[in-house]
């Protein structure tokens, strides 16, 4: 039956009435059913009668200052973007809760003064609070209508709908909630008689046809017994319907059985995938596991998490152990291939070009003079050129002098490269110019590789953040943390001596590093574009096809543009990786080789995840993830008090002003040029932080 007509309740009185007059009708029996005092149609004009004048605007009243400058929508994160119109296409799950844990939340309820449905929402208003971070929440609910005796047993529709406001925080205990909720719906039920529509009609909300207005989702508990059909003579069994609509973004109502709590989760399938829902069904019925225990506890710490998803997000996903194929440093990896193969293309620049043994030679006669300037160790060697063959002399000149180079581009302003040289305490400033003079060809040369005491636990390179939340740092990594990246590096994108790779970035930025030894070190090329190809997505697309260019990382807002274009099948491009912004969409068409996202901070040497795109390309409007963590590196995405935020949730929740700042903190072997480090409770190194941990597991 239509809501028009009918509401669950109607719905009891019906199945009663068609078993006494059918059991009657067999028995030759009159029916027994009394005649009705009033009918619907009475209550209609009685409704339209009462309900104007004081009456109306004193009702109006509450619920307009009740809903005074409420958000209009609620932040809840969603699998797909919320589409331009609602289809209310949906589906359903079901939560079954025990009988001892409904049992316990009745005592719960009796205990701070409230009923089973008070405590059923204060429970879904602080999952919808750890999801959203939003501390002003409204959520829709039903109520009966029928608070006259006249109108208990009519068929028809007497159900109204409430929208129950309710703020909150992190600190807030539940008890204190379920106070506030209480307070909520007693006064609600006190002024229920305003019809819903009305309502909207006289707050005018800003309009939109992507979702319903005042609230989006909405929690009911049908306390009101069903009774069985009992028709004399036949055998009746019901059938339960499958709806595949969604009136709300998503709404749970609660059915009170003899053997527990019954819920129904009814989502919209344009914005929820099926695991998004079962995962908050799970994270429901876990808070309120942890409700009984204490009504005390602090909304923010009240426990979403299984044990199974704990397990999961603290071990499972991040058993990324791997052992290195070599312990060499990635200039003695390069040293190798120059041996082995001293004729094969190292450096490609305009028309200029040089081999790994030609290379190998002008960086070890750097190296030497560096030696003889009492350079060695944990010193730190400043290097500034433009993306030139005499940077690859310099920066692999400086790592075999056994110390770790500080690149700085010769385009920044004077007073910020004053500041990284004075912040450093950078020995030795190399320019573009000066190596060229320490490296030439003059007899006395020496060109043999020096041997400098160097391993893992010493410092590679040092690479200042961009300053942009407040003063530069420099970031010192070490060898080993350079180590781990292109050992992985290799191996999952199976870089070999054939490719032929690009240098795109700049070199005071750290996708550089990633650029430059991957390639170097396993006896690859590498091909330097013209400076006004770097920022044109067409230019850059032909470029890489003239080339032959095999592996490519292209910056983030130049990748997404060039993955729009048409590729020649001439192409030999096998895999172009991006980074170091927001990739906000998948590939709109099907590519000829792989896009691979990656993400990670500069202080956890360039690469902490990495996920390969779909190559024939995303949904529309799809944000690509940023994939899982990279070998020997443990992402751990944490809350306030250190504790695993579940998957689903926005980060920053559980503390509102820093809801959009994702702050990040990170576990590992790098060190901080000018700042501090601190321990977590697990005893590891890392910078300050707020709420994300991303770090080397090992050396």
């Amino acid at each position: 039956m239509h809501h028009i007509v009918s509401d669950a309740w109607s719905v009891g009185i019906f199945i009663r009435e068609l078993s006494a007059v059918y059991n009657s009708f067999v028995d030759d029996e009159q029916s027994p059913l009394p005649a009705l005092n009033v009918q619907y149609a009475d209550f209609s004009r009685w409704q339209q009668h009462w309900f104007q004048g004081d009456v109306l605007a004193k009702q109006l009243s509450y619920w307009k200052q009740h809903l005074a400058g409420a958000p209009a929508l609620l932040n809840f994160p969603t699998d797909r973007p919320r589409p331009a119109v609602q289809k209310f296409q949906g589906e359903s799950r079901t939560l079954v809760l025990s009988r001892a844990l409904a049992e316990s939340l009745k005592i719960l309820s009796r205990r701070q003064g409230a009923t089973l449905f008070m405590t059923l929402l204060a429970a879904f208003k602080t999952l919808l609070f750890r999801y959203t971070g939003q501390t002003d929440i409204v959520v829709g609910t039903p109520v009966a209508g029928r608070n006259r005796a006249d109108i208990e047993g009519l068929i028809g529709f007497f159900v109204n709908t409430q929208a129950i406001r309710t703020q909150l925080s992190a600190d807030t205990s539940f008890g204190e909630l379920l106070a506030h909720v209480r307070t909520a719906v007693l006064e609600g039920q006190a002024r229920q008689d305003l019809p819903f529509e009305k309502l909207v009609e006289e707050l005018q909300p800003e309009r939109s046809l992507s979702h319903t207005p005042i609230f989006q989702v909405m929690f009911a508990l049908q306390n009101v017994p069903m009774p069985a059909l009992e028709l004399s003579g036949l055998t009746v069994n019901s059938v339960v319907a499958t709806v595949k609509t969604a009136k709300f973004d998503f709404s749970l109502s609660f059915e009170e059985r003899a053997d527990g709590l019954v819920g129904t989760l009814e989502y919209n399938t344009d914005l929820f995938d099926d695991t998004t829902m079962t995962r908050l069904l799970g994270h429901y019925e876990r808070l309120l596991q942890d409700v009984v225990n204490s009504a005390e506890t602090k909304l923010g710490d009240l426990e979403l998490l299984t044990a199974a998803e704990r397990a999961q997000l603290l071990v499972e996903w991040n058993d990324t152990a791997a052992e290195r194929p070599s312990l060499l440093c990635v200039h003695q990896q390069f040293e190798q291939h120059a041996e082995s193969d001293p004729n094969a293309i190292a450096v490609l620049c305009d028309e200029q070009s040089l081999t790994y043994g030609e290379l190998n030679a002008r960086a070890n006669a750097l190296a030497h003079q560096l030696r003889k300037l009492g350079i060695g160790t944990e010193n730190i060697v400043a290097i500034c050129t433009d993306r030139t063959i005499e940077m690859f002399v310099g920066t692999l000149g400086i790592l075999k002098a056994g110390a770790a180079y500080l690149p700085l581009d010769p385009h920044y302003p004077r007073e910020r490269l004053d500041f990284m040289l004075q912040d450093s305490g950078a020995s030795v400033l190399l320019t573009q110019e000066l190596i060229q003079e320490l490296v030439s060809k003059e007899p006395d040369q020496n060109t043999d590789v020096p041997r400098a005491n160097i391993d893992l636990d010493n410092l590679a390179y040092v690479i200042y953040t961009s300053g942009s939340t407040g003063r530069p740092k420099g970031v010192a990594v070490s060898h080993g943390a350079l180590l781990n990246l292109v050992s992985w590096h290799n191996s999952a994108f199976n870089i070999t001596a054939s490719d032929r790779a690009t240098l795109l970035a700049g070199v005071s930025f750290d996708a550089s590093v990633w650029e430059l030894w991957p390639y170097l070190s396993c006896g690859a090329s590498l091909d330097i574009p013209p400076d006004d190809l770097r920022s044109s997505p067409e230019g850059l697309r032909d470029w890489i096809t003239e080339r032959a260019v095999t592996v490519s990382f292209v910056p983030t807002p130049v990748a997404e543009p060039m993955l729009a274009l048409e590729w020649s099948n001439t192409s030999k491009l096998r895999m172009l990786l991006t980074g170091g912004d927001r990739l906000h969409t998948s590939p709109a068409r099907k590519l000829p080789f792989a896009v691979v996202n990656n993400y990670g901070p500069t202080e956890n040497a360039v690469v902490s995840t990495s996920g390969l795109i779909d190559r024939d390309g995303g949904a529309p409007g799809t944000a690509p993830t940023i994939g899982r963590p990279i070998s020997n590196v443990g992402i751990y995405i944490v809350d306030d008090r250190g504790e695993p935020v579940p998957v689903g949730e926005i980060l920053g929740a559980l503390d509102a002003p820093r809801a959009h700042r994702n702050e990040l903190g990170f576990v590992g072997e790098q060190r901080e040029i000018g700042g501090e480090p601190r321990r977590d409770p697990s005893g590891a190194q890392h910078a300050p932080a707020d709420a994300v941990f991303v770090g080397t597991s090992h050396a």
